[in-house]
């Protein structure tokens, strides 16, 4: 017993005598350097451009015409071409309507009296004083590059435009029916035919021309302008000053149209706007038929 029990206490210690195995110390992990914030400098701003005001558009002169006269405008035109055309053929178709009409009345001279005023208007007052009598009442004229009146020609051939295609027409109908049986027929057709295509083919002409030229114009290099009258003209007691005081019936009746036409822009702007509110008032209506409608049915489902 007593070796059984010194056997036991020398194992126990001999277990007690082994040493423990100490923990090994965890190494501290080093402080990482924080990285230093990249300060990059600063773009300088760039000035704000300034914005270039658009540099007004200077009206060009067209080719040819010189810078003091400006071009004739659509209303110049049409008061000058309906005041030659009364003034040129008035008798004159008097005279045909009288003549168609059997009513017995000489007919002669009244043709003859046309074909003097018609004659007097186109080439005795261009020559007198360089303009017929729509270009006074319009205060128009035709002028050449150089500034100068125009041709008396140019003048004389420009109004027989009208002539020609009246002429024509009149051929035209009148032997119509007839062209095919007769060659006299045939040709006066075909000679109708040309003069109503010489005045639809100025019209063409002026339209794809950048200043408005006609046949005739471009042939004698001739530019449709205003005239501004000077004081000689308006204050002179002369056939001149006559002549140019018929601008201003011409100017009563431009301002006229012009008020009309102001007037007529007006009525439709007001039109437009109270058709715009009327729209807004019905639409307004009904949304509020509809609201009312959803109430009433919300009542109705509560109840």
């Amino acid at each position: 017993m007593g070796l059984l029990d010194k056997t036991n206490n020398t194992e126990s210690t001999t277990k007690a005598a082994k040493p423990v195995a100490k923990a090994k110390p965890v190494a501290k992990a080093k402080p990482v350097a924080k990285a230093k914030p990249v300060v990059k400098a600063a773009k300088p701003v760039k000035a704000a451009k300034v914005a270039k005001q658009p540099k007004a558009k200077k009206q060009k002169t067209p080719r040819g015409l010189p810078e003091e006269f400006q071009l004739a405008t659509i209303m110049n035109k049409q008061i000058a071409g309906w005041t030659n055309f009364v003034i040129n053929f008035t008798l004159i178709f008097i005279g045909v309507f009288l003549a168609l009409s059997d009513t017995g009345v000489i007919t002669t001279l009244l043709f003859m009296a046309g074909i003097f005023v018609y004659f007097t208007n186109n080439v005795i007052l261009p020559l007198w004083v360089k303009r017929n009598v729509g270009q006074f009442v319009a205060r128009t004229k035709y002028v050449n590059s150089k500034g100068q009146l125009s041709n008396v020609f140019h003048s004389l051939l420009t109004n027989t435009l009208g002539i020609f295609f009246m002429v024509g027409a009149f051929f035209f109908f009148d032997n119509l029916s007839d062209f095919r049986d007769s060659k006299d027929a045939l040709i006066m057709f075909i000679i109708s035919f040309v003069l109503m295509a010489i005045p639809i083919t100025n019209i063409f002409i002026k339209r794809s021309t950048e200043m408005n030229q006609g046949i005739y114009d471009l042939m004698f290099g001739s530019y449709y302008v205003k005239h501004v009258p000077t004081k000689d003209e308006q204050s002179g007691s002369g056939w001149m000053a006559k002549f140019e005081s018929m601008g201003d019936y011409g100017e009563k009746f431009q301002a006229n149209r012009e008020k009309k036409a102001a007037q007529k822009a007006e009525a439709a702007a007001k039109k437009a706007e109270d058709a715009e509110k009327k729209a807004e008032d019905e639409s307004s209506s009904t949304e509020e038929k509809e609201e009312t409608q959803l109430d009433e049915e919300a009542d109705n489902s509560d109840d």
